[in-house]
């Protein structure tokens, strides 16, 4: 069992967290609930049967708090880290953690060296279909040469600007899946505004991103990934994948949604596969998530995203401006 803490409660609790923790009750156990929203915390806490903390500080504080659940950086922003690591509890950290690369990669470092693990939430590696995906590719259509991408985003900066607010936690998560999914680190990275790919007649942002040869040779995995400015509406997303290709060395996964593909191999026509799989029966990337969360504050040594994602995200991210500034290749490392 996991004696949890919760900072911020967000606006995802009641469709996302709330449900997962009440599947999770064998597993994780709510201790104590912090909210800026005190009578928000007071119905939650009555619930989990929890304590209710007036602060950060004194939810941290609490012997029977071994780890936290932050849920919403709201306005605590880098103090909610500088907190956490100070009390030295791991931490699962959902919403945006900002764009500031260099205070993000010093409490990465901090963290490190202190032997504690900062979880960032970056969902799109852990979806039912990236999961199948990642088994095709060990099995039946070989490594990734090409990931081809398409998103309609609300982004002033695709038409000029730079990357905002409102984009940068979406363009973070989808960098991190690229190179999840390529299983290598980016090289350079290079972006060009206009029409490029005949996709749409309006504003659009092209990024083709080049990553390093894989240890056992072959070719440069490259990424390219198409901003389209998309609908204003008030109820329109703020960033929607509408496209999603992973062409590899012996076939192709189209990936329509997060639990959803469809692949062929491109093997000879009397022993090719094609293939149109539903995984909705799959765990949801939260739920996988969280069990990770879990099993590593309990010991176990499954890998998890870190902060250091985050921070290489962000640079890729911020390399977007560069590029479209002087019109050349930008290296990332």
């Amino acid at each position: 069992m996991v004696n949890v803490g919760i900072i911020g409660l967000g606006s995802h609790w009641d469709r996302v967290y709330a449900p997962l923790l009440r599947k999770f009750r064998s597993r994780i156990a709510v201790r104590a609930v912090y909210d800026p929203i005190a009578e928000r915390a007071e119905h939650v806490a009555d619930e989990w049967e929890a304590a209710v903390s007036h602060g950060m500080l004194s939810l941290l504080e609490r012997t029977d708090v071994r780890a936290v659940l932050l849920l919403d950086m709201a306005w605590y922003g880098h103090e909610a880290l500088h907190l956490i690591r100070a009390q030295h509890k791991p931490a699962y950290i959902a919403g945006r953690l900002g764009d500031d690369a260099d205070r993000l990669s010093q409490h990465y470092e901090a963290a490190q060296s202190e032997g504690l693990m900062l979880m960032p939430e970056l969902g799109s590696r852990y979806t039912p279909s990236t999961a199948r995906l990642r088994e095709l590719i060990a099995t039946r259509i070989g490594r990734p040469h090409r990931v081809s991408l398409e998103v309609a985003c609300q982004g002033e900066w695709i038409e000029g600007g730079h990357p905002d607010a409102t984009c940068m936690p979406y363009l973070v998560d989808l960098f991190d899946w690229c190179r999840y999914v390529v299983r290598s680190v980016p090289l350079r990275l290079c972006a060009k505004r206009g029409d490029n790919n005949g996709a749409s007649s309006g504003p659009n942002l092209s990024i083709a991103i080049e990553y390093a040869e894989p240890r056992d040779g072959g070719a440069r995995p490259v990424a390219d990934i198409h901003l389209l400015a998309a609908s204003r509406a008030s109820d329109a997303p703020e960033c929607s994948l509408t496209a999603r290709e992973v062409q590899c060395e012996r076939g192709r996964a189209i990936l329509p949604a997060d639990a959803d593909i469809s692949w062929a191999t491109s093997a000879k026509p009397s022993e090719s596969e094609s293939v149109t799989e539903s995984l909705q029966s799959d765990r949801p990337a939260t739920e996988v998530m969280l069990d990770h969360f879990c099993r590593r504050v309990s010991g176990g040594l499954i890998p998890v995203a870190d902060i250091a994602d985050v921070c290489l995200g962000l640079n890729t991210a911020r390399a977007i401006d560069e590029s479209l500034l002087t019109g050349a290749s930008v290296d990332l490392c």
